[in-house]
């Protein structure tokens, strides 16, 4: 068995490989942590569409139903009640209902408003339906100008 001479060492030192080693781990908990603000981000996007979709619904439920679209002023989620208006229950009721708990899967704590406000234009009134939610404090704002008659809708 022949001995190499010492002259040229191959291979790497111990101090190579653990500089190596540390790099390595700093590069991957990097992209570890890019991949957690990549999960939260696409989640908050997936609350954000949900509640778009729930405000546009409610806008829709309100044109389809424009013969008694005072019903639907003062919807409040975040009080879970509608309006009192006593029996028979109103297609805005029934609305109402299934707007709950559509708002409700946006996400945990979720909430939404409609309320009219008066543009100053004979005949139109501005419907603004608001959705928040915990991780969405200010959370979405539909505002949308409905035709309603003055002698039916709210000033």
């Amino acid at each position: 068995m022949q001995i190499k001479p010492v002259g040229k060492e191959c291979g790497f030192s111990l101090i190579e490989v653990m500089v190596a080693v540390v790099l390595l781990s700093i590069g991957v908990l990097a992209v570890g942590g890019g991949e957690v603000a990549v999960l939260t981000q696409n989640s908050r996007t997936s609350e954000r569409m949900r509640a778009i979709a729930a405000a546009e619904n409610i806008v829709d439920l309100m044109r389809r139903n424009s013969d008694k679209i005072t019903d639907y002023n003062n919807f409040n989620i975040i009080a879970m009640s509608t309006p009192a208006r006593g029996n028979p229950l109103t297609a805005a009721d029934f609305d109402f209902n299934d707007w709950r708990t559509e708002i409700i899967g946006v996400a945990a704590g979720a909430r939404g408003v409609v309320a009219f406000q008066n543009v100053g234009v004979a005949g139109n009134r501005t419907a603004q339906i608001t959705i928040t939610w915990p991780a969405q404090p200010n959370g979405i704002v539909l505002t949308t100008t409905v035709l309603c008659p003055v002698s039916i809708c709210p000033a």
